[in-house]
């Protein structure tokens, strides 16, 4: 079961401007595995050799948007730490906030 996260700007005007700064930085992370248009996967570099592992624990949406919308079916540490980093990159540069499925505040 996967789980759903929307990343809201308080300036979507930033987001719109940094769009391409954005995918950069998701590019960056340890477990990016590759992209489609406004698409981006990755994979946690845990349970490699486990027969019955998706290629992808986490797809991260930025087109359209904003809002940016995080779906995530595995959240092992690597997970964790990247998606984490990348949201505290975000937040260097904007405010945001990251909401559960339901519209309440995520822990992220």
């Amino acid at each position: 079961m996967s789980a759903e996260f929307f990343i809201n700007f308080e300036d979507e005007g930033w987001f719109e401007e940094n769009r391409a700064c954005i995918a950069d930085a998701i590019r960056e992370l340890e477990m990016f595995m590759r992209e489609e248009p406004g698409v981006f996967y990755l994979r946690g570099t845990e349970g490699e050799g486990e027969p019955d592992r998706w290629w992808y624990d986490v797809r991260i949406f930025i087109d359209p948007a904003p809002p940016m919308r995080l779906e995530m079916s595995a959240h092992p540490p690597s997970v964790e730490r990247d998606v984490s980093g990348l949201l505290n990159k975000l937040r260097e540069h904007t405010r945001i906030r990251v909401d559960d499925e339901d519209g309440e505040p995520a822990t992220w």
